[in-house]
């Protein structure tokens, strides 16, 4: 059974029969709860034999592997599930199988048991059920048969036999009655030269220290023996050895050193030096780019750089040979190029750090050396941006001794402790944490030495009177800044200590209420508490916030102008700088070039450059009589962040409008319009005319109710006379539960005189501005669709109360979008001549109108509210851009069509009409929104539309631009809409009206189109253009079409009797253009009324369908026509069965 079992999962191999077959060998090797059956191990025996294994090897040779994954399941789910004790079994039968493969010299089987046995150890929870004998005696068996140096016979020196070897052996090392006794047992294994060998050392500096401690001398040993083959191997063997791969500091195991007389430091010295003259000749000749440096080479320099420390009885030469290395380097530094012999700058700077680091741990062990101080602080200031520098530096800092530091005063003399804190100070607004850190822990040191600071434990004070004396003796002490800030920004930020820390800012705030900080610390204070901002922990925003607030204001002569430069540079920055390249961390690094990855790797997390823009304005939102007292400079970089660059300003729409959009800019705006609503003299600032023109004009015309909020206030701070009245109206048009009340209660027409009539032209601006976001952008209004569609009529309704002069502004706030940006200026900047002419200019004849920007969406939502201002607004308001608004409608229209006709499966123009209202109703509102202010390069409505928009889309965008056109063609009969709207129609609808006919007998409704012409067949304006495109004869062949509609037809016919009407009442008038196109057509007529009367008769004999009053009005409205005999005949067979219908004679 158990072999048929074993065939079945090796026959077709899958997981779940592996699952399957594990399940059912281990329930019959289970006992009772934990135990296992008496004769368990006998289906262990059975398992593991070779006779077995050899058999399925043999008959299913795809299926090989699928016994040991069998065996491998059944191990761990004994070592999971049953008492330890019970697994002494299992190791008495590998323990018998090994040794009778090693008897029998089956080397294959041998691995697999091995395997089985490594794996047993492995997941095994107490390794006390071993017997120790028989483990020792199986490792000296194995080494002494498998691992001897030099062998190369069969089997035996397979690499992956050799690595199951190894592999146990390390796994043995974990047993803890066993390892301590097995260094001079695995003695064999550290003369090996091959791969696996490396890997087993690899493998065994990952162990405990302990074991690590034991084996060291031997590993230290191999390393010459491998190092020909594998330089990079050994140097992260030995870099994990001496702890030194995942930090920068010296936590070395006692003894472990690299003997002066051992290949591996021969090999570390000579590279030292063959690298100190390629860089010093790249410094002599200047050339930076012909001798490329491979990463791999970089990563071999700075392992041996960093073992190069653990030499023992280091002599001078070698602190000397890195001195000059140093030196080189930082000589090689000074060139401006970014990129140095193929690598990156930062990199060259982080092997500086390297061999600094080095150096310094050599001089530790050099107790006579003198001082390096002067040495390693010149490196940290020409290299402060560097993390590895800086790391070096503080260690070395940190080790140095009161007595060796009192003979270098002169370092810290004030001079250059100024220059000092000018170099260092930059480095702690650095959104590096790591580089913050550090460089306080530079500076502490430098604090210490400052005589004017107390102690830690000395309260500082200002003053203190002379006991004999009764003068006051002046002796200051300052409060020491620096470590309070190193202690904020070494603590780690949690939860949990972020109490903690905010109390350390705070007592950096009373010190500098209290005036005890010098005044040589206030820059560096003012980087530091930046630093603190960079943490993305919002807890500790507000006390850093309220510090830099005090320290500004207390201290702004020292500090406003890199204030200023750090609100300037970050709201730049924060709007441009995006997806910042970092240097990313390898988890588990597995060579030496992933190590030196891992000490290279810049990834760190830290607040938005956009976020400390808003928090630097919201700390000057604490101070505004600072700022009021600046408002030159504060003035000069809203206008920078709003798009401004030249100093003067001709025009408010004289911006880069690609740098004023997008939620982080609208994020800093909020906050800008924060800190000028709390400047509250608004009159004094400066350039504050500007300012009022820009608020009102931009900001107001934010769709954002929020900013339009603030914007308000900011313009209500001027205390106009003609604007306090109304603020209350305004603050409700601006809020949405507000808008509707308002919209029903305050009447702002002429009569009402709710407005001043001297204050009419301020306020009626304002108010536009405020309202035509909201109509532009639906979902501003709410939540659901027909929410924001009432409260857009609303608001249309409203507007109806100002006069056409008045709503001039509104139309051109709609408009200004769509014209291009190297119009606008000239157009809306201009304060004399129509703006009403230039818009329609713009319009009729720009080729680069933005349209082509408008996503389908956009432009459908633009219809709608098109279609909708058309539905509310008379001709007495919107009169002066009707034409303006109907040019775009058409040229969508005309766009949509070519995009049509390019499609590749409507080439037939008949395929393109398709009936162009199917799809597209009302229920479309619930997109009709549109931000004219954006033009995104998305789904465009231009020449590459088809690309995007799917066919069914654009359709029903024809649809709804040709039920605009004809419901503007209704409302506004006696308009003159302009050759070029009409040009541009017919030539749009073109491919429409040739497939009139065929269009009826598909549809159940007559088209937007059809509508159009029916309005225009009633006007004696309009009429006359429907002689153009054979458009007459198109629509009188529709009666022909026996497929059509009763609608279709109906409408046929009505349009036939409106011409005739229209006709006849013309004709009083001695105008004859509408009898000029009936009697070219007249023939057609005929024919098509001909054809319909002998289809009703056929249809009437069927269903008893008859025609009605309609018909007989129009034949007897023909009669006038008649001419010619043929003609009268025509209508004689026409008019005659009307004489049969009682009801109708």
């Amino acid at each position: 059974g158990l072999r048929k079992a074993l065939f079945e999962a090796a026959k077709k191999s899958s997981p779940i029969r592996i699952d399957g077959v594990t399940a059912l060998l281990w329930h019959v090797m289970r006992g009772t709860y934990t135990k296992l059956h008496s004769r368990a191990g006998n289906v262990m025996e059975f398992l593991l034999s070779k006779s077995i294994c050899t058999t399925i090897d043999n008959k299913f040779p795809d299926g090989s592997s699928t016994t040991r994954e069998v065996i491998t399941g059944v191990i761990h789910r004994l070592c999971n599930e049953v008492d330890q004790k019970e697994l002494a079994l299992i190791y008495t039968c590998l323990f018998k199988e090994i040794k009778s493969c090693i008897k029998d010299d089956c080397l294959g089987h041998l691995k697999h048991m091995i395997d089985f046995l490594t794996f047993a150890l492995e997941n095994s929870k107490q390794s006390d059920m071993l017997d120790k004998a028989d483990v020792l005696e199986l490792v000296k068996l194995l080494i002494h048969k498998y691992v001897r140096p030099g062998i190369r016979t069969g089997e035996a020196s397979s690499s992956e036999f050799l690595g199951s070897i190894l592999d146990f052996l390390l796994c043995v090392l974990d047993v803890p009655v066993i390892s301590c006794n097995l260094s001079i047992i695995y003695a064999p294994v550290f003369e090996l030269t091959n791969l696996s060998a490396v890997a087993f050392m690899k493998k065994l500096c990952m162990k405990g220290p302990q074991i690590i401690k034991a084996f060291e001398s031997q590993i230290l040993s191999a390393m010459d023996n491998i190092l020909e083959t594998s330089p990079e191997e050994v140097l992260f063997i030995l870099l994990h050895l001496f702890k030194k791969a995942t930090d920068g500091v010296t936590h070395d195991i006692d003894g472990s050193h690299l003997d002066r007389e051992k290949k591996v430091y021969k090999f570390c010295d000579s590279n030292v030096r063959l690298w100190i003259e390629f860089v010093d000749d790249i410094v002599k000749t200047g050339n930076h780019s012909s001798n490329l440096v491979s990463a791999k080479e970089a990563a071999i320099l700075w392992g041996s750089v960093r073992c190069y420390s653990n030499v023992k009885d280091a002599p001078q030469d070698s602190l000397a040979m890195l001195n000059k290395f140093i030196r080189s380097l930082d000589l090689l530094l000074e060139v401006e190029e970014d990129s140095i012999s193929g690598l990156p700058k930062n990199t060259w700077r982080s092997l500086l750090g390297a061999a600094l680091l080095s150096y310094h741990e050599l001089l530790l062990v050099n107790v006579g050396k003198k001082s390096e101080l002067s040495f390693f602080l010149s490196l940290a200031k020409r290299h402060s941006t560097c993390p590895q520098v800086l790391s070096a530096v503080a260690e070395y800092l940190d080790s140095l001794h009161g007595a060796t530091s009192l003979g270098m005063m002169e370092e810290f003399d004030p001079q250059n402790l100024l220059n000092s804190f000018c170099i260092f100070g930059a480095s702690l607004s650095s959104p590096n944490k790591n580089v913050r850190v550090l460089t306080l822990r530079i500076l502490s040191y430098y604090a210490k030495m400052d005589q004017r600071l107390g102690s830690d434990d000395e309260r500082p004070h200002k003053r203190r009177k002379a006991e004999d004396s009764a003068e006051e003796t002046l002796e200051l002490k300052y409060t020491n800044v620096v470590d309070t800030l190193l202690v904020v920004e070494s603590t780690p930020v949690s939860v949990s200590t972020s109490r903690k820390i905010a109390i350390f800012v705070s007592r950096i705030q009373m010190s500098l209420s209290s005036n005890t900080v010098h005044d040589d610390y206030i820059p560096l204070l003012l980087h530091g508490i930046i630093g603190i901002l960079y943490n993305r922990f919002s807890d500790l925003w507000p006390p850093a916030l309220d510090c830099l607030a005090v320290l500004v204001s207390k201290h702004k002569d020292l500090v406003w102008s890199q204030f200023i430069q750090f609100i300037a540079v970050y709201q730049s920055k924060g709007l441009t700088v995006r997806n910042q390249e970092k240097l990313l961390a390898v988890s588990h690094p597995e060579s030496i070039i992933d190590c030196f990855s891992l000490y290279l790797a810049t990834d760190f997390d830290y607040t938005p450059l956009e976020t400390i823009a808003t928090l630097l304005l919201q700390a000057l939102q604490k101070i505004p009589d600072v700022a009021e007292s600046c408002s030159r400079h504060v003035v000069t970089l809203f206008l920078n962040f709003m798009g401004y660059t030249d100093g003067s300003i001709t025009s408010v729409d004289s911006y880069m409008s690609d740098k004023c959009k997008g939620k982080q800019w609208k994020m800093i705006l909020k906050e800008w319009l924060n800190l000028l609503r709390a400047m509250r003299n608004a009159r004094s600032l400066s350039q504050s005319k500007i300012i009022q023109e820009i608020l009102t004009e931009r900001v107001l015309d934010e769709s954002d109710p929020d900013i339009q909020a603030k914007a308000l206030d900011c313009i209500l701070n001027c205390k106009d006379e003609f604007l306090i009245p109304y603020s209350q109206n305004l603050k409700n048009l601006i809020g949405l539960k507000t808008l509707r009340e308002e919209l029903t209660t305050w009447a702002v027409s002429h009569d009402s005189l709710s407005i001043q009539k001297c204050h009419r032209s301020h306020v009626v601006p304002l108010v536009i501005h405020v309202l035509t976001p909201k109509v532009r952008k639906l979902k501003l209004l709410g939540s659901r669709k027909h929410t924001g569609v009432s409260h857009r009529k609303a608001i249309l309704r409203f507007l109806l109360q100002f006069d056409a002069k008045e709503l001039q502004l509104f139309f051109s706030l709609l408009l200004k979008s769509l014209i291009p940006g190297s119009l606008q200026l000239e157009m809306f900047s201009c304060q004399s001549g129509d703006l009403l002419e230039s818009i329609s200019d713009a319009v009729g004849t720009s080729s680069i109108i933005c349209l082509e920007s408008l996503t389908w969406k956009r432009a459908n939502g633009f219809l709608h509210l098109v279609e909708e201002i058309f539905g509310t607004f008379g001709m007495t308001h919107i009169g002066p851009y009707l034409n303006a608004l109907l040019i775009i409608v058409v040229r969508l229209l005309e766009s949509c069509m070519r995009n049509l006709g390019n499609s590749s499966d409507e080439k037939d123009p008949c395929k393109q009409s398709n009936h162009p209202d199917n799809g597209c109703s009302n229920d479309q509102e619930a997109d009709n929104s549109i931000d004219l202010n954006e033009c995104p390069n998305e789904m465009t409505v231009a020449d590459d539309t088809e690309a995007s928009a799917s066919v069914k889309q654009l359709k029903d965008l024809r649809s709804l631009c040709i039920r605009i056109v004809s419901l503007a063609l209704g409302r506004y009969e006696s308009h003159d809409f302009g050759e070029y709207f009409w040009s541009t129609f017919f030539a749009s609808v073109k491919p429409l009206i040739d497939c009139f006919r065929q269009e009826a007998g598909s549809s159940e409704k007559p088209s937007s189109l059809f509508s159009c012409f029916m309005v225009m067949s009633q006007s004696p304006k309009l009429a006359p253009l429907l002689g153009t495109n054979n458009l007459v004869p198109a629509i009188f062949s529709i009666l022909t079409v026996r497929t059509a509609s009763e609608s279709i037809t109906s409408y046929a016919l009505e349009f036939v009797e409106n011409l005739l009407r229209l006709d006849n009442d013309l004709e009083q008038q001695e105008d004859h253009s509408v009898k000029k196109i009936l009697a070219q057509h007249m023939d057609v007529l005929l024919n098509s009324l001909h054809d319909f009367v002998n289809y009703r008769k056929e249809l009437h004999r069927r269903s008893g369908r008859w025609l009605g009053q309609r018909e007989l009005r129009l034949f007897k409205l023909l009669l006038n026509y008649i001419t010619d005999p043929s003609a009268a005949e025509h209508v004689v067979d026409l008019v005659l069965p009307f004489f049969s219908k009682k009801d109708l004679n």
